[in-house]
């Protein structure tokens, strides 16, 4: 019996032993999932191993829910990686939640990720399944939100996106954010090139549903604001008196920033020194006092109010930020000797930031422009160096890329291009730098080597049609840059591929653009035939004509410019756009090339002609949202007309009086309108 006892006692003992021994292993298989990034996760091996092979994504997915049904799913990189996984599925009809905080923030993440490395077509589906399966937790009006910020800027989505604004107004109308949210909308269609009715309707929606918010009240002093009359102080302590303490700071930036679209330096720079006066230790407000600054162009001044700058902000966290933002715009405005002293400082004082690598680029960038080989490359042997943050070094490398290319430094180019090919296979720029290294090659009159490229990218793609867009997109901004060799062997590239795709009247247009450039219009010639016996009834026809005759224009600009005969170019141009015309009435390309006609007219002295073109043009149906450019050159032609001595004054004043005063009332925020209002102050007869 003793025996029997101390066998029990041993077996016991072993079996403890062995489950203390197995918990231990899983709580180290745990524990280290947690701490291990995505790639060398040992959680998911085998998970990734089986999704290398398509046909197997459901084992993997099968894997996935295992390992969420054990400690190992509550590990970030194996929950973003097996949503990723469920999102190629695209049967959400299956799948199988676990409806908590973590799992929709995760997805939220995901969405906004998506969204940043321009991939809208995944965002949206991240914020489809956060509404469809967390519609009440607060992620969801982030998500819905989202949905309207990849709508906004989308002119394809039409009435697609005032409807799912509606949706999202109705849905959240008791949300503490929608006030502001509603307040960037109205700052949307309030810009310059959009039609100013849709913002007095939101500013509408906002007064009924917020009567009593400070983004209510800021709204209402925009209209202040593109008074040149109204002088920024008032505006500010106007605002004061209406809004509490705690949300003016917030409701201020939101302006000032509204400010700078317009591109009004002085203006905006009179509104941030008043905010300097009330808040002089925030940081964005002194950066962006200095901004204008430059902007204007007054650097000695810019230089004493940096030396304080330093003085007061320098151990601030977000200090290399604004240095950085200054130094952006000294390169966009030709301050370039500012900015290269901003950059040097950013990599002397703090080498160990994202905003070092940012600055790295742009001093290789600078150097690149300015053809000093050696000083390029050690800025992009140090960018190399900081790897503070991946996405900033694959940018910058992308763009030493890019400015290589365009300054025809092609080797150099394809050198760079390669490094991203080989250091980030999977990152989002590859396919970008695949097109760009074959395009470099078609500058070196590597044909084959360049195609051979292109077909390799095509063959990894189911759809390979989808790479059309992308050839296309590439090839018109090389068309753009005036690389037009290269722009019209991509565009002919595309043809060979998809000489029936939806894709092939942008890509003729592009190459009878190019062919022109180049000297050669029979591809021009060709393409119009074709459109013609066809009676123009597939989409897109109207724009290619009109750009085929724009680049027309263009070319005989240039002859000019060199001292040659451009009429023959000119004629042509005109040609073309009245086909246009005949062919598409009422059409925005048909208005477009009434303008084009009217503008070609008036530069070379034609303005009675550029008149007749401009009223033509607003004889049409068809109304866009430059309709206050025409009427601002409607009146500016009268006046040319008046110095001609066509016209008399007081009809040629009366003429343009009424075209400025059109704009003021219809559209008040445009880009002409501070032009129309000051000639109008200046002539009150």
């Amino acid at each position: 019996m003793k025996t029997i006892k101390q066998v029990g006692k041993t077996i016991f003992f072993c079996l403890l032993t062995l489950s203390l021994a197995i918990g231990l292993i899983f709580a180290v298989k745990w524990a280290t999932a947690q701490m291990l990034p995505l790639d060398n996760n040992p959680a998911i091996q085998d998970i990734q191993d089986l999704h290398s092979q398509p046909s197997t994504i459901q084992l993997a997915i099968n894997e996935i829910r295992f390992a969420k049904e054990s400690m190992l799913f509550n590990n970030e990189p194996l929950k973003i990686y097996g949503l990723e996984r469920y999102l190629e599925l695209e049967d959400f009809d299956e799948i199988e939640f676990y409806q908590n905080d973590s799992d929709v923030e995760t997805c939220l993440k995901l969405a906004k990720y998506h969204l940043e490395i321009d991939e809208p077509g995944i965002s949206q589906k991240y914020c489809n399944m956060i509404l469809e399966y967390w519609p009440e937790e607060p992620q969801s009006y982030d998500a819905s939100k989202l949905q309207i910020d990849m709508l906004m800027w989308q002119e394809e989505a039409g009435d697609e996106r005032f409807e799912k604004i509606e949706e999202f107004i109705e849905t959240y109308q008791g949300h503490e954010k929608l006030d502001q949210d509603l307040f960037d909308i109205i700052i949307f269609f309030n810009g310059a090139l959009r039609p100013f009715d849709n913002a007095r309707y939101y500013i509408q929606r906002l007064q009924a549903l917020h009567p009593n918010s400070c983004w209510t009240q800021a709204v209402l002093a925009i209209e202040k604001i593109n008074d040149p009359s109204v002088d920024m102080n008032s505006i500010v302590g106007d605002l004061r008196n209406q809004i509490s303490p705690h949300l003016q700071k917030k409701c201020f930036l939101a302006l000032g920033n509204y400010c700078e679209s317009f591109d009004q330096p002085k203006r905006t720079l009179q509104f941030y020194k008043t905010l300097a006066k009330l808040y002089p230790n925030n940081l964005k407000v002194r950066c962006e006092v200095l901004n204008q600054v430059l902007l204007i162009g007054r650097l000695k001044r810019f230089d004493s109010l940096l030396g304080k700058f330093y003085e007061d902000f320098e151990t601030r966290q977000k200090f290399p930020i604004a240095l950085s933002r200054l130094a952006q715009t000294c390169f966009e405005y030709n301050k370039n000797k500012i900015g290269e002293n901003l950059c040097y400082d950013l990599v002397e004082s703090w080498p160990n930031s994202s905003q070092a690598q940012w600055a790295h680029t742009q001093l290789a960038l600078f150097f690149i422009e300015k053809r000093n080989g050696p000083k390029a490359q050690e800025h992009v042997d140090a960018l190399w160096n900081n790897d503070i943050d991946g996405e900033v070094l694959v940018d910058g490398i992308m763009k030493i890329a890019n400015a290589y290319q365009q300054s025809h430094q092609y080797q150099k180019a394809i050198n760079s291009y390669e490094d991203v090919l080989e250091v980030w296979p999977d990152h989002p720029s590859v396919d970008m730098a695949q097109v760009q290294c074959a395009n470099c090659f078609y500058a070196l009159g590597q044909d084959r080597m360049a195609d051979n490229i292109l077909y390799d990218l095509i063959g990894q793609d189911d759809e390979p049609e989808g790479y059309a867009e992308l050839f296309n997109g590439v090839a018109d901004e090389l068309l753009q840059t005036k690389h037009f060799e290269v722009s019209n062997k991509l565009f002919s590239f595309t043809l060979r591929q998809w000489p029936e795709g939806k894709w092939d009247i942008q890509a003729k247009t592009g190459l009878a653009m190019s062919a022109i450039e180049l000297g050669d219009d029979s591809p021009a010639n060709q393409f119009i035939d074709e459109m013609i016996q066809s009676n123009c009834d597939a989409e897109g026809c109207d724009q290619a004509m009109f750009l085929i005759g724009e680049q027309f224009a263009y070319k005989g600009r240039d002859v000019d410019s060199a001292g040659e005969d451009p009429n023959a170019y000119y004629t042509r141009a005109i040609e073309e756009w009245k086909r246009v015309i005949e062919y598409f009435p009422g059409t925005a390309a048909s208005q477009e090339a009434c303008q084009m006609m009217a503008d070609n007219y008036f530069k070379r002295g034609h303005y009675q002609k550029a008149l007749d073109c401009y009223r033509q043009s607003l004889e049409h149906d068809y109304q866009d949202d430059m309709n206050w450019n025409v009427h601002f050159l409607l009146g500016y032609t009268y006046q040319a007309l008046k110095a001609e001595g066509i016209i008399d004054e007081s009809i040629a004043n009366l003429q343009t009086r009424n075209a400025y005063e059109y704009i003021i009332k219809s559209y008040p925020n445009c880009q002409a309108s501070f032009a129309a209002r000051h000639w109008l102050s200046l002539n009150k007869y």
